[in-house]
């Protein structure tokens, strides 16, 4: 295996550049890729700000590549993602600062060799030859942990697991569990839960894992998830909140799915308001809709507020009618909340923006906008009465163009993102607003940008290769385009090459199909 330097993670870094270094780890220029280790980046804060904070008077570059070097297995993601020695070299990486991330456990033991192998040949790679510096992170301050045992645990050692703080054995202990035969599973794990000391600091922890691995099992277990409500821990009683949801066709009719749930939406914590909020919109019933305004009583943030608007829009089949009707029951209050969270939020007014940004390449907005309220309305239609095999003559049809730009199997362009896994890898909601307002969020190396050379010409493209000599560039026809960097007077960043309003000629019924058809791609049938 290559040799590399190896710093400590927590430390200010200064040892790494002290005068015994013959050779300083990190230069004042230099252009650092933090790859892999995702989650411990989230959880714990990026490295960026202590070796901003050890090396004040360097100029660094970062990039964080965490969630795109978090395997070592070469598996290219599905959507969006261009290859991670690509995206290196685009942004001129001279230093690999590696981490080990969550992906690296999910092999357990018995993958070891071949995870070895496959974690030399990524830092052969990512090193390219010899151009760029390595750095692996690894832990300070104590000895590297010992792996429990996994493999041929019996399942009380594996429920035990459970209560690990460290990440990694309570992961594994879950995918064994996962995997292992449902009623010995679930009968043990109830056993276990009932002689859990309600005393003990670790209790709403051990709860909510055990609640996963029931959930897994789709073995709904109301004495488990009334604990889990119960928490002390808001994350506990979050995370109890969908549990609720997804066991609400399993539970008896006393539990009352919806009356728990009205209850979390009086929490004091915002994140328990916006679980119920969010629990409530996959329970379609009319008294859902009471959850909604509950929360929508209490004070909001905006998160919050996204969520109440979609959950209104998503149960609007439901409570509209039987608002109609008279059937609700609601309060005063309630018939004012409604209308505000069925009416669509004001668009800000964008002509100034647009005019100080010259003309648009392609059209910005369209006739509809990508507004919680439409989007949510939208995917209501589409989970309700969606048609995918209609949707994919419309994605067919000559006038939308799709196929130019996208490839879905065998067919299509190459100047947009694939689709053939979009459904999976986008929420359907955000797929409908990516589609209606394309500029609102552009697909990972697929910002296009328009270059002047000095003798007038333009370029308009996506980048798909460049160096210190020369750019590539391929235009919306497929045709790539390498122009000499010398040669560039002026580069623009434009933005996504689809344009706002490609859908407007559709009919609703048109509309909800086409998105029928796209959150169904990729998706296991």
């Amino acid at each position: 295996m290559p040799s590399f330097p190896v710093i400590i993670a927590g430390l200010l870094f200064a040892a790494a550049q002290s005068a015994a270094a013959a050779e300083p780890l990190l230069r004042p220029t230099d252009v650092v890729a933090l790859v892999g280790g995702e989650e411990m980046a989230a959880a714990r804060g990026h490295l960026e700000f202590l070796f901003v904070r050890a090396l004040p008077e360097h100029r660094l570059k970062f990039r964080s590549l965490s969630k795109e070097g978090d395997t070592v297995f070469q598996q290219p993601r599905d959507f969006n993602y261009p290859p991670l020695e690509r995206q290196l070299r685009d942004i001129g990486a001279t230093v690999v600062i590696a981490q080990f991330g969550q992906m690296e456990s999910l092999g357990g033991p018995d993958r070891l060799g071949e995870f070895t192998v496959a974690y030399d040949r990524l830092m052969n790679r990512l090193g390219d030859g010899g151009k760029r510096r390595m750095i692996l992170i690894t832990a300070k301050g104590r000895p590297l942990l010992t792996p429990p045992k996994i493999a041929g645990a019996e399942l009380p050692e594996l429920f035990e697991l459970l209560r690990a703080r460290d990440r990694w054995p309570h992961e594994q202990a879950r995918r064994v569990l996962f995997g292992g035969d449902t009623a010995r599973v679930t009968a043990g794990l109830l056993r276990w839960c009932e002689h859990l000391d309600p005393g003990a600091p670790d209790i709403d922890f051990a709860l909510a894992q055990a609640l996963g691995v029931l959930e897994a099992h789709e073995t709904a277990a109301p004495a488990v998830l009334e604990r889990v409500l119960a928490a002390k821990t808001p994350a506990a009683r979050a995370n109890a909140a969908g549990a609720v949801a997804r066991w609400s066709d399993r539970l008896l009719a006393s539990f009352d799915p919806v009356g728990r749930l009205k209850k979390l939406a009086h929490d004091a914590d915002p994140r328990v308001r916006l679980a119920a909020v969010v629990a409530a919109g996959n329970i379609l019933r009319t008294e859902s809709m009471d959850v909604v305004l509950t929360a929508a009583e209490q004070p909001r943030d905006t998160f919050i507020e996204l969520a109440l608007r979609a959950a209104a829009a998503v149960l609007k089949p439901r409570w509209e009618p039987a608002l109609a009707q008279g059937a609700v029951g609601w309060k005063p209050a309630w018939h004012t909340l409604v209308k505000e969270l069925d009416r669509p939020k004001p668009a800000p007014p964008t002509g100034a923006v647009i005019k100080t940004r010259g003309t648009p390449i392609v059209p910005v907005f369209g006739r509809l906008r990508a507004s919680p309220y439409v989007t949510g309305s939208v995917a209501a239609e589409v989970l309700a009465r969606g048609n995918p095999k209609r949707g994919a003559e419309i994605f067919r049809r000559p006038e939308l163009a799709c196929l130019t730009c996208h490839r879905v199997g065998e067919e299509g362009g190459e100047i947009g993102p694939r689709l053939d896994s979009i459904g999976r890898a986008r929420p359907l909601e955000t797929l409908i607003g990516k589609v209606i307002e394309p500029q609102r969020q552009i697909a990972e190396g697929f910002d296009a940008i328009k270059v002047t050379t000095r003798n007038g010409d333009v370029v308009v493209g996506i980048v798909v290769a460049g160096n210190n000599s020369e750019l590539t560039l391929r235009d919306t026809g497929g045709n790539e385009h390498v122009v000499p960097a010398a040669n560039i007077a002026n580069r623009e960043m434009i933005g996504s090459l689809m344009p706002a309003g490609l859908t407007d000629p559709l009919s609703p019924e048109d509309l909800r199909d086409l998105f029928a058809y796209l959150t169904q791609l990729g998706k296991v049938k």
